[in-house]
C-alpha cells in the first residue's frame, strides 16, 4: 500500500477527513525527515495558519501517524514506524544540533531485546538517541 493510501485509510478508520492541513503537514513531514516545529510552521505559513499546523500535528501524534524524537529538551517530528517502515536510531550532535539517522543493526536490536529479558521485561518498542559530537565538529573545532 502506498504511503498516501495508507494515510488516507487510517484517517478513514479513525473517522477523520483528509483536510488540506492534514495532507500538507503529513507530506511535509514525510519529505523532511526530522523537522522541527519551527521549521514546519515556517515552511507552511502562509499556506496554513500556525494554529492549524499545531492542531494537525497534535492529531497526527494522537493517532500514531507521526512521533516526536527528543534531543534533550528539544524535539523533531518524523513519521512513525508504521509509515516509515525503517526502524532506525538517532545520533545527535550537541555542538551543531545535527541528527544522523542510523541504519538498522540487527545485533544492536538483539542486544537491546536481550537486555530487557535479563530483567524479565519483554520489549514492545524502543528508541535510541545517542548524544555526542559528530565527525564534522570534531574535525573542525
Amino acid at each position: 500500500m502506498a504511503l498516501n493510501d495508507q494515510y488516507r485509510y487510517q484517517l478513514k478508520q479513525e473517522n477523520l477527513s483528509l483536510t488540506k492541513p492534514r495532507r500538507i503537514v503529513f507530506e511535509t513531514i514525510a519529505d523532511n525527515h526530522g523537522i522541527t516545529m519551527a521549521q514546519l510552521t515556517k515552511k507552511l505559513i502562509p499556506t496554513i495558519h500556525r494554529a492549524s499546523v499545531y492542531r494537525t500535528v497534535a492529531t497526527l501524534e494522537k493517532y500514531g501517524i507521526i512521533k516526536r524524537v527528543y534531543t534533550g529538551w528539544k524535539y523533531t517530528l518524523e513519521l512513525s514506524e508504521a509509515y516509515d517502515n525503517q526502524h532506525h536510531h538517532h545520533l545527535h550532535c550537541t555542538n551543531c544540533n545535527k541528527t544522523i539517522h542510523t541504519d538498522h543493526d540487527i545485533n544492536l536490536e538483539r542486544t537491546i531485546y536481550d537486555h530487557g529479558l535479563k530483567y524479565g521485561f519483554v520489549m514492545s518498542t524502543h528508541e535510541v538517541n545517542i548524544q555526542g559530537m559528530c565527525a564534522d565538529c570534531r574535525n573542525n573545532p
